[in-house]
């Protein structure tokens, strides 16, 4: 029997069932879409985190190899000073200093003394302090 309301009913129900699957799949493809996005942002988040910590990983050891460095120079500076201090001796042995560095007086023409005076026995050897220059040597007083 196929009358005119079952017809109706059936055309009526197919169209809801087309409506209803249409709806469902466009439900579908917007979680999916929403899920794809999810983790893209996650990726990029997770991405972003990485190259991160990569860059303070970089300055990290950038500035431990800066401190090394630094440290490396300081102790090298040392060590050069270490080695130049032990080549001071004293420029005769058996003085008296008489007169220091930037003493005033009118005895100097700039109003200082610029230098340091040793007063030992006629005939004592004299060397120069490491590698300065002897100006003077002589009986001056």
């Amino acid at each position: 029997d196929t009358s005119p309301s079952t017809d109706a009913t059936g055309a009526g129900e197919s169209l809801r069932a087309r409506i209803m699957a249409q709806a469902e799949q466009q439900q579908a493809q917007v979680e999916t879409k929403a899920a794809a996005e999810a983790q893209a942002a996650a990726e990029k988040k997770a991405a972003e985190a990485a190259a991160k910590a990569a860059e303070e990983a970089e300055e990290k050891a950038a500035a431990a190899k800066k401190k090394a460095e630094e440290e490396a120079a300081k102790k090298a500076e040392a060590e050069r000073l270490a080695k130049l201090a032990k080549q001071f001796t004293l420029p005769t042995s058996s003085y008296t200093i008489s007169s220091t560095f930037n003493q005033a007086g009118s005895l100097w023409a700039s109003g200082h003394h610029t230098g340091l005076d040793f007063a030992a026995p006629t005939g004592t050897l004299l060397k120069a302090v490491h590698s300065g220059t002897i100006t003077s040597a002589g009986w001056d007083g």
